[in-house]
């Protein structure tokens, strides 16, 4: 997906007054500061977490 139709698609889920799970194949690091938690999965489990805007580069 290009920058402009992520960053549109991006707008918009922040717009919903809900939790929102958003999976990501390629994570934009300028995004990450807009979510509460941030989690990575690797296989089935949970490879790191971050919370209150810290980023999760692991």
């Amino acid at each position: 997906m290009d920058t402009t139709s992520a960053l549109a698609i991006h707008h918009l889920i922040l717009a919903f007054p809900a939790t929102v799970i958003e999976i990501e194949h390629q994570v934009d690091t300028r995004f990450l500061r807009d979510y509460d938690q941030v989690l990575k999965i690797s296989g089935q489990q949970i490879s790191a977490q971050a919370s209150d805007s810290s980023q999760t580069n692991n």
